[in-house]
């Protein structure tokens, strides 16, 4: 009986831990990161640490250069779709150090300010007020940059439109 107890126990603790490990908020840091991942300081293992275990992904990066025409190097990505979370590296960074971080469908975080995926545009100024840099890309979306994050809404131009994706960076 007692096996049986203590078995129980240990099963339902497991459960209750895992439930309140997936129900942690998750807090967005402008500038900062999210949760305990620290842009330009947290690794991609601190990141599978925190976010379970996943395979990094590696692609090349063109664009540097006078031209835009030389190899910038391999940037590393680890993506969790079913979260809508991707943390990524630098293409000149071999040591790993998380630079930015993007959120998209899927994603739960919110801003300290409450402002998420599917917030709208209203919302987000209300919280952030208007930007002096906004950039419209055709059938993307409006870009919406604020000091260490960028917000993109959908690409009608209305108080309505929703954000769709979320950029952390460095502030600096």
């Amino acid at each position: 009986m007692k096996t049986v107890t203590l078995l129980i126990f240990l099963l339902t603790a497991k459960l209750t831990w895992g439930q309140i490990s997936e129900n942690k908020k998750c807090i967005i840091k402008p500038g900062i990161g999210l949760n305990n991942i620290t842009i330009d300081k947290s690794t991609l293992n601190d990141v599978k640490n925190a976010f379970g275990q996943n395979k990094i992904k590696t692609q090349k990066v063109k664009g540097c250069g006078t031209f835009g025409d030389s190899d910038c190097g391999s940037a590393s990505f680890l993506i969790y779709r079913s979260k809508g979370i991707t943390f990524s590296t630098h293409p000149k960074n071999t040591d790993s150090i998380v630079k930015n971080i993007n959120l998209e469908k899927k994603c739960d975080c919110k801003t300290d300010k409450g402002i998420g995926i599917g917030s709208t545009k209203k919302e987000l100024i209300n919280k952030y007020g208007l930007t002096k840099d906004s950039t419209l890309v055709d059938r993307i979306g409006l870009y919406y940059f604020y000091e260490g994050i960028t917000f993109i809404l959908e690409p009608t131009k209305t108080e309505n439109s929703k954000v769709t994706s979320i950029t952390i960076e460095s502030s600096d």
